[in-house]
């Protein structure tokens, strides 16, 4: 099969692509590696640095087109044929050159594990495969349990893999093996552009905690390659059933990521669909400024997968333009509320100097200290009452000249209505919710329907 044309210039940065004489592209990156590049220099190169700080949290994709490089980049899989012919109990991955990035990321940890040993360090992994937008235990492959997890979010808005097993290891040995069992459970199949192509996403979590209580999370995210379903995917319905899936949580990371690169850095971004797909749920607290992110883009030079090898790099381009704000500090719904100010401590004495009738407990809600006054028991309601008591009386509360009197009967009506308008909109939204994912059921079974159709010269 004819090839494209690709080259590195000397600054080891930018890649050129030509397809014919007239089609020539460059593109700029972090660092661009020759087919001859070896995985230590790939690894030392992109995420070793943050790696060995232990720092911050790191999450690194593999993107790009089936069959270019990337479960070999991140796992390197043929060290699995090389343990079935070794008769040795020690993983052959352990001090290999050609090991992918996880198994060299968890090389270098176990060494900072083994010198800082006053700090003790642990490590956990997790691993779990996002097939046809369902998340599966690959620790517990075949258990009756494992029969598709679901998304949650934590306190401070992070999605999680809920009933995800966490296995401790000790050794590098030991986390090779455990990874190696979690890729052998991975679903391959044959197709036409690959023998052993990976039909799901995998992601390996790997969780560094110390002794004073601060942990770390590298994940490493092997993304099922896009492929066109004219000719990437067989004609089994089981596997264009796969390709959509797979094309469309891909589509929805690449819309994800270009939507952060066009509203980089500014804190009032327009709105970013994380939730088209449960790979940009799950990823969406990293890629928002929670984590470093390391995109590793693998290329083809067969000239069939030309325009999906223009697309990663374009994937890759504005990856390196997003810059990630802070991410937002967890509310602590433990911390108890702030004292009253020295006004707002003479008003509630001048609300009790005037409350004299039998049980009724009048709110004095002024324009000045609405938002600060608060309730006998220390609650914030009293923002929210204020607002709605102007509203009702058709005056701006900043434009309140005298209190305004509102019994306790009057005080609990706003607040069961506000609280019933609540519900009504949690409800409305998950409704929503349920509509959006029956259409992209819909929407699969009839992109699915129209391409079963059979060939010329098959019988229907």
């Amino acid at each position: 099969m004819p090839a494209i044309c690709t080259s590195i210039d000397p600054d080891g940065q930018t890649g050129v692509l030509q397809s014919n004489m007239h089609d020539h592209k460059s593109f700029r990156c972090d660092n661009a590696f020759r087919s001859i590049a070896s995985q230590e220099e790939v690894f030392t190169h992109s995420i070793k640095e943050h790696v060995n700080k232990m720092g911050q949290d790191l999450v690194v994709l593999a993107y790009g087109t089936t069959g270019s490089g990337k479960t070999y980049t991140m796992f390197n899989e043929s060290g699995l044929k090389k343990k079935e012919s070794s008769s040795s109990s020690q993983s052959p991955r352990a001090g290999g050159k050609s090991d992918g990035l996880a198994f060299q990321a968890l090389r270098d940890l176990f060494v900072l594990k083994e010198h800082l040993v006053e700090q003790n360090i642990t490590i956990t992994l997790s691993f779990c495969q996002l097939y046809l937008e369902k998340f599966y235990d690959l620790f517990r492959e075949g258990e009756p349990g494992n029969m598709g997890l679901d998304l949650r979010e934590d306190a401070s808005g992070a999605a999680f893999v809920a009933g995800l097993s966490e296995v401790g290891v000790e050794t590098f040995e030991d986390a090779c093996l455990w990874v190696e069992t979690g890729l052998s459970s991975r679903i391959r199949r044959k197709t036409f552009l690959n023998m052993n192509s990976s039909r799901s996403h995998a992601i390996l979590s790997v969780r560094v905690r110390r002794a004073q209580g601060r942990s770390t999370l590298v994940r490493f995210c092997d993304l099922a390659g896009s492929e066109r379903l004219s000719r990437g995917a067989s004609t089994k319905k089981s596997t264009m059933a796969e390709s959509v899936n797979i094309n469309k949580s891909i589509s929805s990371l690449a819309t994800v990521m270009t939507k952060l690169s066009d509203a980089s850095g500014k804190k009032d971004a327009r709105f970013v669909p994380f939730r088209d797909s449960k790979l940009t749920r799950l990823l969406a607290y990293s890629l928002k400024g929670g984590a470093r992110v390391a995109v590793i883009a693998t290329i083809s030079p067969l000239k069939a997968t030309y325009e999906g090898t223009v697309s990663t790099l374009k994937f890759a381009l504005k990856a390196m333009t997003v810059v990630q704000l802070p991410p937002p500090q967890p509310r602590d719904i433990t911390k108890s509320p702030p004292p009253p100010s020295t006004s707002t401590a003479e008003v509630r004495r001048e609300k009790a100097a005037g409350s004299g009738k039998g049980g009724a407990n009048p709110y004095i809600l002024s324009g000045e200290e609405d938002e600060s006054i608060r309730d006998p028991d220390g609650s914030v309601e009293n923002s929210v009452v204020s607002r709605l008591s102007a509203r009702r009386l058709k005056l701006p509360s900043r434009s309140l000249k005298e209190p305004v009197l509102l019994d306790a009967a009057e005080v609990n009506d706003y607040v069961t209505a506000a609280a019933g308008r609540h519900r009504m909109l949690s409800d409305r939204l998950e409704q929503v919710g349920e509509m959006r994912q029956l259409v992209n059921e819909q929407l699969a079974k009839l992109l699915s329907f129209g391409l079963d159709s059979p060939t010329p010269g098959e019988a229907p």
